[in-house]
């Protein structure tokens, strides 16, 4: 449903005063050695999404927390 509904998702929080620039992240299979970590804002990641032929499952996180991936990030594809 969330990436099927993602470019809705997005055009619905910038209509409700989101800023354009708002990041957001899509992680695909978290947690697994598949893992994908995609990060864009609202504006520019529905677009992304057909050119990287993302796939569920696929988890969306929103927000600025968003900008604390690099710091967090507990997991490694190794």
């Amino acid at each position: 449903m969330g990436l099927v509904g993602l470019e809705k998702i997005c055009q619905s929080l910038i209509a409700h005063g989101s800023p354009e620039n708002l990041p957001i992240a899509l992680i695909q299979q978290g947690t697994t050695h598949n893992q994908r970590v995609i990060i864009g804002t609202l504006a520019t990641l529905p677009a992304q999404i057909a050119q990287l032929a993302i796939k569920p499952p696929t988890l969306i996180i929103i927000g600025t927390v968003v900008t604390l991936h690099e710091q967090l990030r507990w997991f490694n594809n190794e």
